[in-house]
């Protein structure tokens, strides 16, 4: 039974947590790894701080103060003033004031006149000019912050997606991994179950090809058995058959004679036979040997094969009585 077949038991009731622990102590954990933590996704590197241009201010200068310019005006001698400081004095003379101090101060009352305007009016054209300059920086300085501030905020939102993307690529991959592994794992049980059922099924077929031969070879031993001993009947009648023949006339002996050839061949061929059964249906320990001995002597090989070797002439036979 594979892992997820015992998950799928124990989750099904089929069994409980304790036997599919027995059955596989790690089943719970097998071919599984641990989800990555969040310190595992490394986060892009936050964007620099905004730079904010502070609000302009600015102090109030000699050129934007009447005062200022009416000394100015003053202390360059401008024709123009000059001309007021005359004609004032030139009036206050003809008023009979021309030697008195108010003649003089007349004539600075004039010139006073003439260069208040002035005054006010550079005064007023300078502020103005400062004010502007000072409004157009300071909305130059704003649209600056804002922009700095929505590169700021852009920055964020793409390192923000970016570590978003990155964290589900490594989900994404661990989960991939995971999965790969317990495939791997799977894939490994069902290698190793089948080749236990295959181990197994060799096993089987070898213990029963061994019983078939084992019985092959008695019933084989058995047969052999059966035939020498039905081939050592048939000698032994043939022999005594033989033998009730020796009172028979010479020419009768002479065919005899060569039937006793025979006859006594076969009767040590019937040794042979009997000397096989008894080694095929005894119990000696090297019954291989022994019948290699014995086809050696009768037949002059291991084998037991070609002519059989010990041979009587007939010439050479003496008529022996039965019995």
């Amino acid at each position: 039974m594979s892992v997820q077949d015992l998950r799928n038991a124990v989750a099904a009731g089929t069994y409980t947590h304790e036997q599919a622990a027995a059955y596989d102590p790690e089943y719970q954990t097998r071919g599984i790894t641990a989800a990555p933590s969040s310190s595992a996704f490394s986060a892009p590197a936050p964007p620099p701080a905004p730079v904010y241009t502070g609000p302009i201010t600015r102090a109030v200068q000699d050129n934007e103060l009447t005062s200022k310019n009416l000394a100015t005006l003053s202390a360059r001698g401008s024709p123009l003033v000059t001309q007021a400081r005359t004609n004032a004095m030139e009036t206050a003379a003809e008023r009979g004031l021309g030697n008195s101090g108010m003649a003089a101060q007349s004539g600075e009352q004039g010139a006073l006149s003439v260069m208040l305007p002035v005054a006010q009016a550079d005064a007023n054209t300078y502020s103005s000019t400062a004010a502007a300059n000072q409004g157009y920086q300071n909305q130059f300085g704003l649209q600056g912050n804002q922009f700095e501030f929505q590169k700021h905020q852009g920055a964020l939102d793409r390192d923000q997606a970016t570590g978003l993307l990155q964290k589900n690529i490594e989900n994404q991959r661990f989960l991939q991994d995971n999965q790969q592994q317990f495939a791997r794992g799977e894939s490994q049980l069902d290698r190793n179950q089948a080749t236990g059922l295959l181990q197994k099924n060799i096993d089987a077929s070898a213990a029963q090809l061994e019983k078939q031969q084992l019985f092959s070879g008695g019933q084989a031993d058995k047969d052999r058995a059966a035939r020498a001993n039905e081939f050592t009947q048939t000698l032994t009648k043939q022999n005594d058959q033989f033998f009730a023949q020796n009172n028979l006339n010479r020419d009768q002996l002479s065919w005899t004679m060569q039937n006793a050839s025979a006859v006594l061949n076969n009767a040590s061929f019937s040794n042979y036979a009997a000397m096989m059964t008894q080694i095929l249906e005894g119990t000696g320990p090297d019954k291989a040997n022994s019948v290699k001995m014995i086809n050696k002597l009768y037949f002059g090989n291991e084998d037991g094969t070609g002519e059989f070797k010990l041979k009587l002439a007939p010439n050479s036979l003496t008529p022996v009585a039965g019995g």
